[in-house]
């Protein structure tokens, strides 16, 4: 008999068997707002300016920005959708357990619809280009900015 522990949200799922065997470990993700991306942009830019820093990259991103905005929703939506279908197809497949052991099949299902959802995690996604633009802003949010001479901040 099996040891299986879960948690299933609607922020997490994860269902480990044992101490060691990871079945599943997903957590949504947060979506990105245009206006406050734009903001921290803009702010980096007038931090750079007020340090002597050289900010490249700067014109480029915002209109990657504002040309691709509504293309990332639709990939978000898209992979907040695949999150909810795993979230119920794990759900289902624990309440089918018996004696501590998945069913094999339900375990397939689960996995194939989570590989979907994380391939919108490559770098080739708006999805990916968006989560890493908001990554790089929030790094330079709190950073002295005197330790440089010049930030690339473009795509």
């Amino acid at each position: 008999m099996n040891d299986i522990t879960s948690t299933i949200t609607s922020e997490k799922i994860k269902i480990s068997i044992g101490t060691h065997t990871s079945i599943l470990n997903e957590t949504t993700l947060n979506k990105i707002n245009k206006d406050d991306i734009i903001k921290s942009l803009r702010s980096l830019k007038d931090k750079c300016k007020a340090s002597n820093v050289t900010l490249r990259g700067y014109n480029k991103t915002l209109a990657f920005i504002k040309d691709n905005y509504s293309a990332y929703l639709s990939e978000y939506r898209h992979r907040q959708f695949l999150f909810d279908e795993v979230r119920v197809k794990a759900q289902n497949m624990l309440e089918s357990s018996e004696d501590g052991v998945l069913d094999a099949e339900m375990q397939k299902e689960c996995t194939t619809t989570r590989n979907e959802m994380l391939s919108l995690n490559w770098r080739s996604t708006l999805l990916s280009k968006f989560n890493g633009l908001s990554y790089k802003l929030e790094g330079y949010e709190n950073k002295n900015l005197s330790d440089f001479t010049m930030i690339y901040i473009g795509q």
